[in-house]
């Protein structure tokens, strides 16, 4: 799904995004695409395992349309399934303002 855009402020885009995330599996990086990318526009990731507890959450930056995802673990992260929600978007002023965000997408992570 995306979402509209912000002002283009700091060389940021201006329309709607597009952005795919892979499935993955526990401990691995994959590739996202992300669409239109721009300055200073990252990747969020949160994952969550199907109890609801919340195990992961990190940015990464778009480089080139691609953001390298992972590697997806944590401490509190047992190697085990996890649904995860992955954000493309920008903040405005700098990374001191809104957060806005072009596009969304679901992915799973299995266990290893």
């Amino acid at each position: 799904m995306a979402s509209k855009g912000g002002n283009g402020k700091g060389g940021a885009p201006t329309s709607e995004g597009h952005l795919v995330v892979p499935d993955a599996t526990y401990g691995n990086t994959v590739t996202a695409s992300a669409n239109p990318g721009g300055t200073d526009v990252y990747v969020s990731a949160r994952c969550w395992l199907l109890d609801g507890t919340y195990v992961f959450a990190a940015f990464y930056p778009v480089v080139d349309g691609q953001a390298s995802i992972g590697p997806l673990a944590a401490t509190t992260w047992p190697n085990a399934l996890a649904h995860c929600t992955a954000e493309e978007g920008y903040f405005t002023r700098n990374g001191f303002g809104k957060c806005v965000i072009l596009a969304t997408d679901a992915f799973e992570v299995a266990a290893a």
